[in-house]
């Protein structure tokens, strides 16, 4: 599958995506964009580190790195009015062994207070194998991996104030 190909295939899983996939366990939380965001940027370094692969990148094909995170879009979360959840999607490269790096996320997501919420494994054996998992904040995982490539998308906790498709700096 092309990088092009990948990218529509992500756009409209996202389309589904949208809003706090914890339901109402976000919805205790009102910090504010900024307490959210300095939380939520371990979570993507932490997450990425756990798939042991290199040459990530945002959707728009810049080199991951925190650094180069600049500002994380709000989105409304579900159910929830007048609160928004800061979300990411990281494009990796290819895996060899799919099926591996979906156990070793899932290990890690367990072991990192992440309730595992939806796991596909394909019945050949071959394709996009997947794992969410979610905190009880709010916060969740979804990690796709297959020969073709690797996502990551992650959504923080809800919080009260984010605006709208407004970016929320990154605290440095």
């Amino acid at each position: 599958m092309t990088r092009g190909a990948a990218r529509a295939s992500l756009a409209l899983v996202l389309l589904g995506l949208t809003g706090c996939s914890a339901g109402d366990a976000g919805a205790v939380q009102n910090r504010s964009p900024e307490q959210v965001a300095t939380d939520f940027v371990p979570l993507a370094e932490a997450v990425v580190a756990a798939t042991a692969t290199d040459g990530w990148t945002f959707e728009d094909s810049r080199p991951w790195s925190t650094g180069a995170i600049g500002g994380l879009r709000g989105q409304v979360c579900t159910g929830l009015p007048g609160k928004h959840t800061l979300q990411l999607l990281l494009l990796g490269k290819p895996v060899e062994d799919a099926k591996a790096a979906v156990a070793g996320m899932r290990e890690h997501l367990e072991g990192h207070g992440f309730t595992i919420s939806g796991q596909f494994t394909p019945e050949s054996g071959e394709g996009e194998f997947t794992v969410s998992g979610q905190r009880a904040d709010g916060a969740a995982v979804d990690y796709r991996a297959s020969t073709s490539g690797q996502t990551l998308d992650l959504e923080s906790e809800c919080s009260a104030a984010i605006e709208l498709n407004a970016n929320v700096p990154v605290p440095q």
